[in-house]
């Protein structure tokens, strides 16, 4: 399986502005994720399969869970197909997908929101 590195959030299917940031999502392996986690945020003590880091406007979404990277994966090219979507629909998108849901065109994103 492929885990190329991939831009999601607004940047790739939203409606960004000059001050929206970049979410990059990458896959590493556990100890990769630890050794960042131990550099960036020491204070934390919990990172579980994903670790958000914040560098300026660039936000790195590092994920060693496989099943997480890839429905985060399938969200965002869902996303990207109905572009442009609100956060709110990209989030609930992606959450169902995260939980194992299959999802059927149109997504009823009230009800995925309950």
């Amino acid at each position: 399986m492929s885990h190329e590195a991939f831009v999601t959030g607004s940047q790739k299917y939203g409606s960004p502005n000059k001050d929206s940031d970049i979410d990059l999502v990458v896959f590493l392996d556990s100890d990769d994720i630890l050794l960042l986690a131990d550099t960036f945020l020491p204070d934390d003590p919990g990172y579980g399969d994903v670790l958000v880091l914040r560098f300026d406007t660039l936000n790195l979404i590092c994920f060693s869970d496989e099943k997480k990277y890839e429905a985060w994966k399938q969200g965002t090219a869902e996303c990207y197909e109905k572009r442009p979507v609100t956060r709110e629909v990209a989030v609930s998108t992606i959450k169902a997908l995260l939980q194992g849901r299959k999802l059927t065109f149109p997504i009823n994103h009230e009800a995925l929101l309950q």
